[in-house]
């Protein structure tokens, strides 16, 4: 077993300095062909994938418009191409992110520009042009508010695929998709603690979706709820501020977070977010 230490910031405005996550993988190296093969799928599964100031998708160009006939994947994830294609399918497709957060807000949700990045650089977005030193953002995943835009490790995503399978890699970037749609919606949790315990419970509201369409077997739920636990806060023994700027809650909170918005939904999630003192029950 080797332990990967996990950089963790999901809101790049808040605060520069990181917080180191320990959990414990499978020995990954090395995991260059995974990380490969994640960043071709985001590319090519028909979301915006951005290289620098413009964005493009898999046909060329970046779109938020609904399904077309033939754009939308169906039946149980079992391999990396149909657990990506739950990120990347357009509105209108059963299951997809996109639809979910259609649903919830209308026009506001357009396709997201997803950006890779190895570690030791920085992504090629605002947030990664900000970063002084581009190893902190080493095994990291973050939106980055400024421009609208979801970075990610492309080594991170890699190692959580041939730890856990081709969903772990999607929660955590749900996860990132949870902090956009409440940007978005402008209903950003009100301290650092409450905003992560509300990108969790999000991520639990879209597993939720996807698995209602029959996306997703009830082991890739369970798998999700585990890593989150894993994520988890452990500094202080479990002692966290919720005041924090760094605070991504401790293995329960992130595990009971997500558990209610599988369970309860997005209302549940909003309440979350209102909490000042960053708990979740």
């Amino acid at each position: 077993m080797a332990t990967v230490v996990l950089n963790r910031r999901c809101a790049c405005q808040r605060d520069a300095r990181l917080v180191t996550r320990e959990m414990t993988l499978p020995v990954l190296r090395p995991a260059h062909r995974s990380a490969r093969l994640l960043a071709a799928g985001l590319a090519l599964c028909g979301c915006a994938v951005s290289t620098g100031t413009s964005s493009t998708s898999g046909t060329g160009t970046s779109t938020s418009g609904a399904a077309a006939a033939g754009q939308c994947t169906t039946g149980l994830a079992r391999d990396l191409d149909s657990a990506l294609a739950i990120l990347t399918d357009p509105p209108g497709c059963a299951g997809s992110v996109n639809s979910y957060w259609r649903e919830q807000l209308g026009e506001k949700w357009t396709r997201v520009r997803f950006i890779g990045y190895n570690d030791g650089e920085a992504p090629a977005d605002a947030c990664g042009a900000q970063a002084a030193n581009p190893a902190s953002l080493a095994d990291n995943a973050f939106y980055c508010p400024q421009d609208d835009t979801v970075a990610y490790s492309r080594n991170l995503l890699g190692q959580l695929y041939e730890a856990g399978g081709p969903y772990l890699p999607v929660v955590v970037l749900e996860h990132e998709l949870g902090h956009r749609a409440n940007a978005l919606a402008g209903v950003v949790g009100v301290v650092p603690r409450a905003e992560e315990n509300q990108a969790d419970c999000d991520a639990g509201v879209t597993t939720k979706y996807a698995r209602k369409a029959g996306r997703l077997p009830f082991s890739d739920v369970l798998a999700s709820a585990q890593l989150l636990y894993k994520l988890g806060d452990r500094r202080q023994f479990g002692k966290e501020q919720a005041t924090d700027p760094n605070a991504h809650g401790t293995p329960g909170q992130r595990l009971v977070a997500f558990t209610k918005g599988y369970t309860f939904g997005l209302s549940s999630c909003r309440k979350l977010g209102q909490r000042t003192d960053g708990r979740t029950i």
